[in-house]
């Protein structure tokens, strides 16, 4: 959704809002050959996402110095689960995954354009951006691994539990950028 309100204070605002959301659920037969009737291999998979933006824009374009100044918000969430079931007929062999990522971004920005002369402009511009990221995931490999042990009769180590990754210790990264044209 674009909004515009022009001669506010002799500058023109902008505001840009954004919002987008999708689900997913999805059941695969990942074995299409289908040695065993009546068996194969699932794969059940339940995702989603929503991401929600907003800037907000003012502009002078006239006069010697001409400039372009906002901010900006973004935010996105990601969930994913998926159950891979290897041998549905056992109903035992399965791995679960659990996943969850987020990610927020929030900047302001300048560009100036300075007339030197009827030939000549000097462009400025200046950002600064500050981003957080999350991402947790679950992962839980028992019963496939109670499964290869008895068939093959040795053992398997499972793994269950939750990591967590972050960009930064806080989750948080900041940077400033910036340009110079002539």
């Amino acid at each position: 959704l674009e909004l515009n309100w022009h001669d506010v204070a002799g500058h023109a605002l902008t505001s840009l809002t954004s919002y987008n959301a999708w689900d997913l659920s999805e059941k695969n037969d990942n074995d299409v050959t289908n040695a065993v009737a009546g068996a194969f291999t699932a794969n059940d998979i339940e995702q989603g996402a929503y991401t929600f933006s907003q800037e907000l824009r003012l502009d002078n374009s006239e006069g010697w110095w001409q400039y372009t100044a906002g901010i900006f918000y973004s935010k996105t969430n990601n969930h994913t689960a998926n159950y891979l079931d290897f041998a549905p007929v056992s109903g035992t062999t399965g791995i679960y995954y659990d996943a969850f990522f987020e990610l927020e971004d929030f900047g302001y920005f300048i560009h100036n354009r300075l007339e030197l002369s009827d030939d000549s402009e000097l462009q400025l511009g200046l950002r600064y951006s500050r981003v957080r990221r999350d991402a947790t995931a679950t992962i839980n490999t028992d019963e496939i691994a109670a499964y290869l042990e008895g068939l093959y009769g040795f053992p398997v180590l499972p793994y269950s539990g939750t990591v967590s990754a972050l960009d930064a210790p806080d989750g948080v990264g900041d940077a400033f950028t910036g340009g110079v044209k002539y």
